[in-house]
Formats: C-alpha cells, sequence, structure tokens
C-alpha cells in the first residue's frame, strides 16, 4: 500500500476510534463537498461531517455540515492539497484541514478560515500528536507516517 493511502487510513481510523459512540460526527472518505465553487467540487481522503448529514449512499455532503477535511499529498498531488484544495476548503469554511506531506515528513493544520485562506497554519513532524477540537469534541491524531524516499 502507498504512504499517502496508508496516512489516509490511519488519520481516518484514529478519528474514527475518538468520535464513535457519544459524538454527532461522522469520518467517511471520498466524498465530493457541495456547492461546486468555480466548477469544482473537491473530495478530500477524510471528512468529517454532521451525523445524519450522509446517507448510506451519498456521494457528497454540504460544506455547511463538514467539521474536517484532511489530504494526503504525494508527488501528484502536492500542488492541489498546498493550492486548490487549500482555498476551497477555507472559502467554504471548513473550519480545520490537516495536510499530510508524505514527501516532506510534515502534517500542516490549517485553522480559523477567513476568505479564501486560513488564518492559523501550525506545522507538524511526522512521530509528533497533533491535538484540536471538532465540534467541541477533543481529538488527537499521531503522526507515525511513513515518508516517501
Amino acid at each position: 500500500m502507498e504512504a499517502h493511502s496508508e496516512a489516509d487510513d490511519s488519520v481516518r481510523l484514529q478519528l474514527a476510534e475518538q468520535l464513535g459512540g457519544e459524538s454527532c460526527l461522522r469520518v467517511t472518505r471520498d466524498k465530493g463537498v457541495l456547492p461546486e465553487r468555480d466548477g469544482y467540487a473537491p473530495e478530500p481522503d477524510v471528512l468529517v461531517a454532521d451525523e445524519g448529514a450522509l446517507g448510506p449512499g451519498d456521494a457528497f455532503v454540504d460544506q455547511g455540515h463538514v467539521h474536517f477535511v484532511a489530504e494526503s499529498v504525494s508527488h501528484s498531488t502536492v500542488g492541489q492539497g498546498y493550492g486548490r484544495k487549500l482555498n476551497q476548503y477555507a472559502a467554504r469554511g471548513i473550519p480545520t484541514y490537516l495536510i499530510v506531506d508524505v514527501l516532506t515528513g510534515e502534517c500542516v493544520l490549517y485553522q480559523a478560515p477567513k476568505g479564501d485562506e486560513y488564518t492559523s497554519a501550525v506545522p507538524y513532524r511526522f512521530g509528533e500528536e497533533i491535538g484540536f477540537s471538532l465540534a467541541g469534541v477533543a481529538v488527537t491524531v499521531r503522526t507515525d507516517f511513513k515518508k516517501i524516499r
């Protein structure tokens, strides 16, 4: 399995474990975020949305129900992750965006969107824990991911 796929799975499973049960949030993947902006509906690698905002067969979720997105970037996606998707997620008001960069061995946690930018960007090295809150629920992501050599 490729490093970025392993990272996606790890983030998704960690969040699902922490948000299960009492939480009103659902962790998923490969869902488009609507409405389209500039003819584009991004599909994040990991997405946390309000429980009930996604039906079993839904391929899309409304941006107003999305609390968190994550993207693992590799050679072919690095420009999208730090460029178009970063601006798209901020412009949609998605509170938290995590980039897992398997090329550099770093993660960047973006928060506090304003316009099409995030006002907070905190870098972490692989091996560090990232703590943040999703809809009032404290979560931690372990970043023991593999770097592409």
